[in-house]
C-alpha cells in the first residue's frame, strides 16, 4: 500500500479537482458516506448524541456532509462551527444545505462547554492535514474541551493538532478513532497516540500516484500483500532449493544469539542452515536441524546469504577481510557486526554482493555519529553504505535509499533479548528463497512482527522470549497465506 506526505496528499486531491476535473464536492460526498459506514459498523448510533466540531476548510466540509447524512438517517446530530465566516467554497455549500434542512448549528463560544458534555460521540473535523505550527486560540479551546469530554472521539483524516508528517504537537485531540481519507500519512503510523485507525480509499486516479516523488511517499504491507509475496514451494524441490544460510557469530559466551538466528531461518523455510561458532563445546540447547562448524572452518560451504554478527563479540579473532572478500553472496550485518562496521573493523568494499544492515537506534547512532529524525537516518545509512537498511523499533523503518516502508506489526513485548537475532534469520531465509533484497526485508520484518503479535496473545508481553517469536513464525506464515480482505474499500488497521 502507498502512503503519502501531507503535501503529496493535498496535491493529488488538487490535481483530481483541477486537472482531472472531478468536482471537490464529489470527493467530499464519497468521504462522508464512507465515514458514516465506519461509524455505523463500529458504534450503536441510534439514540446517541453526535457532535460534529467543524472548521472552515474542507475537513470541516467533510464533517458538514457527514452531519447531513446522519440527520437524514434520524441520528441526533449537532454541529459546532469553529468560526462564523471564512469557509471554503465546498464547506460553505455543505453548510448552506444543512441549514436549510434544519440541522442544529451553533458557533463556538466560551459557553459551549455544555455541548461537549452532552455528546456521546464527537467528530473532530476542525483542521485535518491543513495544520502546521501552532493552533489558533479558538482551536486551542475547542481541543481542550474535546479532550475533557468523556465522549468517543473520532477524527476525520487526522486529529486536530497533528502535523500529518511529524505527528502531534503540544496540544492535540487525544484518544481518537481516526478515519484517514485517501492515503495514510506518516503521522498516522509513526505515533502511538492514535487508538484506532481506519483508511477510506477514495477514487483518485492511480496515474497521479506515479507523479509523487519517493521522498513524498512511503509504503506499507497489509496481510494480503504480504501473503502475495511469500515464496512458493514447488513439488519438484528439496532442502537445497530453499536457500543455503550461514551465521557467523556465537563467541564462547554468546552462542545463543547465533542459534536464534539459525532457528529464525529454519522456521521461515530454509533447508540448509549452518552456524560457525567459536567453540562447539558446552552449547545451549539448539535445534538438531542446525549444522555446526567452528570459526576456523568459516564459510567452508556454499552459501546464498551470510548473517554476520549475532554473538560475534568485539574482540576480533577472525580474518573478516579475507572471509568477506571471498564471499559473493548477500551479507546481512547485525548486532556485533554493526559495531565492528562502525569502528571501521569491517569495510564496505570487502563485500561484493548485496548488503543488509539491521541496526536498532543505538547502533544507528554509532554508524552515523548522531541520531535524529528516524526517516532521515534510515535514508542516510542506506546511501552511505549502499545497503538496504532496517531501523528497528516501534514501526520499524525499511529503506533501499530510494523508497521507504513502515512496518505495521509488532508489539512492546518484542523488546526482548534475541528478538533481533531471530529477525536476521527470517530475512536471510526469505532472501535465500529467491526474494529480491528489499522484498525479503519488508516481508521479513512484517512476518517477524506478526509472529510476535500472535505469540503475545498466548503468552503476554512481559514473558515473551525470542524463542517464542520463532515458535510462532509458522502460525504467522499460515495466517498471511490465508489472508482475505473482505472489504477492499475500507482498510482497518488496529
Amino acid at each position: 500500500m502507498l502512503g503519502l506526505s501531507n503535501f503529496a496528499s493535498r496535491e493529488i486531491d488538487r490535481k483530481m479537482i483541477q486537472e482531472v476535473g472531478l468536482p471537490g464536492l464529489v470527493l467530499m460526498e464519497e468521504a462522508a458516506l464512507r465515514i458514516y459506514d465506519i461509524l455505523k459498523d463500529n458504534y450503536a448510533l441510534e439514540g446517541k448524541n453526535v457532535l460534529i466540531a467543524a472548521g472552515k476548510g474542507n475537513n470541516g466540509g467533510d464533517g458538514l456532509a457527514l452531519a447531513r447524512i446522519l440527520f437524514n438517517r434520524n441520528i441526533k446530530v449537532r454541529v459546532l462551527l469553529s468560526h462564523e465566516t471564512g469557509f471554503s467554497a465546498e464547506a460553505l455549500l455543505q453548510l448552506e444545505v444543512i441549514k436549510k434542512m434544519g440541522v442544529l448549528i451553533e458557533v463556538f463560544t466560551e459557553s459551549s462547554k455544555s455541548i461537549f458534555r452532552e455528546a456521546d460521540i464527537i467528530i473532530d473535523a476542525l483542521l485535518g492535514t491543513g495544520f502546521q505550527g501552532e493552533l489558533g486560540p479558538v482551536f486551542k479551546e475547542m481541543v481542550k474541551m474535546i479532550n475533557n469530554s468523556e465522549a468517543i472521539k473520532v477524527a476525520i483524516d487526522i486529529p486536530t493538532g497533528f502535523n500529518g508528517d511529524s505527528g502531534p504537537e503540544n496540544l492535540y485531540v487525544q484518544n481518537t478513532h481516526t478515519i484517514a481519507l485517501g492515503y495514510l500519512k506518516p503521522a498516522h503510523l509513526l505515533t502511538d497516540t492514535i487508538n484506532r485507525l481506519d483508511l477510506v480509499k477514495l477514487e483518485f486516479a492511480s496515474s497521479l500516484e506515479k507523479e509523487v516523488s519517493a521522498l513524498e511517499s512511503f509504503n506499507y504491507y497489509l496481510e494480503e500483500e504480504a501473503g502475495n509475496r511469500l515464496p512458493v514451494r514447488n513439488k519438484d524441490t528439496h532442502k537445497g532449493s530453499y536457500g543455503k544460510i550461514g551465521v557467523l557469530g556465537g563467541c564462547n559466551n554468546m552462542a545463543g544469539a547465533a542459534i536464534l538466528s539459525g532457528l529464525g531461518a529454519l522456521k521461515t523455510g530454509s533447508g540448509l542452515v549452518t552456524l560457525w561458532l567459536e567453540s562447539l563445546e558446552d552449547l545451549p540447547l539448539r535445534p538438531p536441524e542446525l549444522m555446526l562448524e567452528s570459526w576456523n572452518t568459516a564459510l567452508n560451504k556454499e552459501l546464498d546469504v551470510l548473517i554476520l554478527g549475532p554473538g560475534l563479540g568485539l574482540d576480533l579473532k577472525l580474518d573478516l577481510e579475507t572471509i568477506l572478500k571471498g564471499f559473493q553472496g548477500t551479507v546481512l550485518i547485525d548486532a556485533d557486526g554493526l559495531n565492528l562496521l562502525a569502528q571501521g573493523k569491517i569495510n564496505r568494499e570487502w563485500i561484493s554482493g548485496d548488503l543488509i544492515l539491521t541496526p536498532h537506534p543505538k547502533e544507528m547512532e554509532r554508524l552515523l555519529g548522531s541520531y535524529g529524525d528516524r526517516r532521515e537516518c534510515v535514508y542516510t545509512l542506506a546511501e552511505r553504505y549502499k545497503a538496504t537498511v532496517i531501523l528497528k523499533g516501534w514501526r520499524t523503518l525499511i529503506s533501499d535509499g530510494d523508497r521507504l516502508w513502515i512496518n505495521l506489526t509488532g508489539n512492546p513485548g518484542m523488546g526482548t533479548p534475541g528478538s533481533g537475532d531471530v529477525l536476521s534469520g527470517v530475512i536471510a531465509s526469505l532472501k535465500g528463497q529467491g526474494l529480491k533484497t528489499i522484498d525479503s526485508l519488508v516481508l521479513g520484518v512484517y512476518l517477524h512482527g506478526l509472529s510476535g503479535d500472535l505469540a503475545v496473545r498466548e503468552i503476554g508481553e512481559a514473558s515473551l522470549l525470542a524463542s517464542d517469536i520463532a515458535a510462532f513464525i509458522p502460525v504467522g506464515i499460515k495466517k498471511i497465506k490465508e489472508a482475505v480482505r473482505i472489504n477492499r474499500d475500507i482498510i482497518r488497521i488496529y
